[in-house]
């Protein structure tokens, strides 16, 4: 639920689950998905703790590309942020985890100004039909296309 966009359903979820494990502060399940919650509602400070923390489990690459967006978005180390989510475009063998970075990227590359390639990569993302937020990711796509002089896709996004 929670990658579904239903963040407050699935924290009750979550909520529920950590009463039922014996110490969910260690669970990597728990501490990844509250970080993504955190992520979700912008609250970019606990998300990035939570993130860290999910480093070397099994959320380690889901966790090193929304630390690598938390630091684009910020005064981070854009180059290092950068080359992460590239690099998991180009390599990652997990469908899902490849289109979350093409957002990523998408984003980037809009508030940078490069709208061509923000209208690639987020295109390429939204065709899979995974987003959480498709009005946003639409709104950069047609604010990309609009930038470009492409009404005809800025109205159809």
């Amino acid at each position: 639920m929670i990658r579904c966009g239903q963040t407050d359903e699935g924290y009750v979820q979550l909520s529920i689950l950590e009463r039922l494990v014996s110490d969910p502060e260690t669970d990597e399940d728990i501490v990844f998905y509250k970080a993504y919650v955190d992520y979700a509602r912008g609250n970019m400070d606990k998300a990035k703790t939570g993130f860290e923390k999910s480093l070397g489990t099994g959320h380690s690459d889901e966790a090193r590309l929304y630390l690598a967006d938390i630091e684009l978005r910020g005064d981070g180390d854009y180059a290092a942020a950068y080359e992460t989510a590239r690099e998991m475009v180009e390599s990652s063998e997990d469908t899902a985890l490849e289109a979350e970075a093409e957002r990523v990227l998408g984003e980037y590359m809009y508030r940078k100004g490069n709208y061509a390639e923000a209208a690639s990569l987020l295109t390429s993302y939204l065709v899979q039909d995974l987003s959480a937020d498709p009005r946003y990711d639409m709104y950069l796509l047609g604010m990309s296309c609009f930038r470009l002089s492409d009404m005809d896709g800025a109205i159809d996004n």
